[in-house]
């Protein structure tokens, strides 16, 4: 099954082992060798992949929740396909993702369409009464598929919370709106960049003339605002997938959020993030009444004076859930390589946060 593998990683046509000069190489490896045919290489692969999925099956066993993603993939067929991909939390703590099945799109398809194609593959991997949520592109077909996937499910009542978390948005496709919008700001500096960088680089007569030719760059006004940006997108990122992580917690919402935002916009924002823990604290009683035992994701923490402003705030008492009591304590102090933090390995090793483990495996 070897040749298998390689033609499947190499994406390389089935044809393949009946080259003359593989052959060759082959033969000159091993007189014995004999030629494979393509059609035997299209059964192998087919094998392979059976076996794949029945190893897959058999641990998608042991999950209780998983989170599915779609996108659109074209071929070099210009064919064009939805790949339905999940995501879940295994026995070791390891976040897993897996490429469940690859859908074949019609250029004219409706929601209908993208709804039987996923409940289609959900009863055959047994996963629909596992789901936990869903993020797809941002159309209108998606849309409607969603919708009356979350109905059927709702109906068999297997929805956590109710689906009221069933349906979320691509991050990566609002954040990449976001993204531009603020990059649409200061596209000519971009440009004046990119075409200082390409100057640099054409040869090296360029780069012994760099100094000579500083003149050509953007002017200082210019990197103030690529450096302003690029400090707005740095704290972005860093708000992201931190209230679960034990060094900051809500902590660094508070802070960041004023550094972000408007004075007058912060404390709505801070709202909203509230309001969403408040979610949490009933997915805490789902969890109590289930006894779910599994798993989670690794968080990283970003850099600079977000991380730094931290350590200035001081724990909050009064507080009615397990969520609450874990995120309103005091946040935990790492070393200075705060880089290589693993917050998965430290919910691990803590034996306290058992039911906040139970709550991010449901998600």
């Amino acid at each position: 099954m070897v040749h298998a593998h390689m033609i499947m990683v190499h994406e390389l046509h089935f044809v393949f082992t009946e080259y003359e000069l593989f052959t060759l190489l082959m033969k000159t490896a091993s007189p014995y060798y004999v030629r494979i045919s393509r059609a035997t290489v299209k059964a192998d692969c087919w094998t392979c992949y059976e076996v794949e999925k029945k190893r897959l099956n058999g641990l998608l066993k042991t999950v209780d929740r998983i989170s599915i993603t779609t996108d659109m993939w074209k071929s070099g067929q210009k064919i064009q396909y939805m790949v339905l991909t999940a995501h879940f939390v295994d026995s070791n703590w390891n976040l897993q993702k897996r490429d469940l099945n690859f859908i074949d799109v019609p250029p004219l398809h409706s929601g209908v369409f993208v709804y039987d194609a996923l409940y289609k593959f959900l009863q055959d991997w047994v996963i629909e009464g596992k789901l936990c949520l869903i993020s797809v592109d941002n159309a209108s077909y998606n849309d409607a598929a969603v919708r009356m996937l979350k109905d059927s499910l709702s109906f068999h009542k297997r929805l956590s919370l109710n689906g009221k978390l069933f349906h979320v948005r691509c991050c990566a496709h609002i954040l990449n709106l976001l993204v531009h919008d603020g990059l649409s700001k200061i596209e000519d500096v971009i440009d004046n960049v990119r075409e200082s960088v390409k100057h640099i680089i054409a040869s090296t007569m360029h780069l012994t003339m760099f100094n000579a030719s500083y003149k050509y760059l953007p002017s200082d006004e210019d990197w103030v605002r690529v450096e302003d940006v690029c400090y707005f997108l740095a704290l972005f990122n860093d708000i992201t997938n931190i209230i679960l992580d034990p060094r900051s917690k809500m902590k660094l919402i508070d802070f960041s959020f004023y550094v972000i935002y408007f004075e007058e916009e912060a404390p709505r924002q801070i709202r909203i993030v509230h309001h969403t823990t408040n979610v949490g604290t009933s997915m805490e009683n789902d969890v109590q009444e289930s006894g779910v035992n599994n798993a989670s994701t690794t968080s990283r923490i970003g850099k600079g004076n977000v991380m730094n402003g931290r350590r200035s705030f001081e724990t909050v008492g009064n507080v009615k859930s397990k969520l609450d009591i874990d995120l309103e304590e005091g946040v935990f102090i790492c070393n200075e390589n705060y880089g290589d933090f693993d917050a998965l390995e430290w919910w691990k090793n803590s034996t306290i946060f058992m039911l906040k483990f139970n709550i991010h495996e449901h998600k």
